[in-house]
C-alpha cells in the first residue's frame, strides 16, 4: 500500500486542512533552538514549550524511579461491577497526560534553557517547583495533585 510518509511526502494536504484555507503559507519551521531565538514569535513561542533534557536524568540521583500508572482490565471490571451493585452514578473522565501543572515535591534543577540565560548570573541553575515537559518526576506529581483534589472534592 502505498502512504505519504512511504512516499517521503511529509507536507499535509492543504486541500483537507481548514486552517491552511484561511491563513497565508508560514515560514519554514526552525530546526534548532538558535534559528527559533531569531524570529520573535518563535521566541515568545519557547517560553510556553519548556521541555526537560531527558538525556540528562541520572537513576536514583535525579529521580527515584519511572511513575507510569497502568490499570489492569479486571480491575476496571471489578470497580464497574461495584458501582452498579450499588447504584452509584458513574462520570467518566479523559485525562491529558502532559502532566503539568504537578508540584514539584522533590528537588529539581535545570540550567537556564539557551536564549534566556540571565547575562548577570550565567551559570545560576532553576529549581523548578512545577513539572515540565518530558521530566521523569512529571507523571508522579500529576497523580498526586489529581489524587489530591478528587479526595478534596469528595470522589
Amino acid at each position: 500500500m502505498a502512504t505519504r510518509a512511504k512516499s517521503g511526502i511529509s507536507k499535509p494536504n492543504r486541500h483537507y486542512l481548514l486552517s491552511a484555507m484561511v491563513t497565508s503559507p508560514c515560514e519554514v519551521e526552525p530546526r534548532t533552538a538558535a534559528q527559533a531565538l531569531k524570529d520573535d514569535k518563535w521566541r515568545n513561542a519557547m517560553r510556553a514549550r519548556l521541555v526537560a533534557l531527558g538525556y540528562n536524568h541520572r537513576p536514583g540521583l535525579d529521580y527515584a524511579e519511572t511513575f507510569s500508572p497502568v490499570v489492569k482490565s479486571t480491575t476496571i471490571r471489578v470497580i464497574l461491577g461495584v458501582v452498579v451493585d450499588r447504584s452509584w452514578p458513574i462520570r467518566q473522565l479523559d485525562v491529558n497526560n502532559a502532566f503539568l501543572q504537578g508540584t514539584l515535591t522533590d528537588e529539581v534543577y535545570m540550567s537556564q534553557p539557551p536564549g534566556f540565560v540571565d547575562r548577570d548570573w550565567p551559570h545560576t541553575v532553576c529549581r523548578l517547583r512545577k513539572a515540565i515537559y518530558d521530566l521523569k518526576q512529571a507523571p508522579r506529581a500529576w497523580y498526586v495533585e489529581l489524587r489530591n483534589y478528587l479526595v478534596y472534592v469528595g470522589l
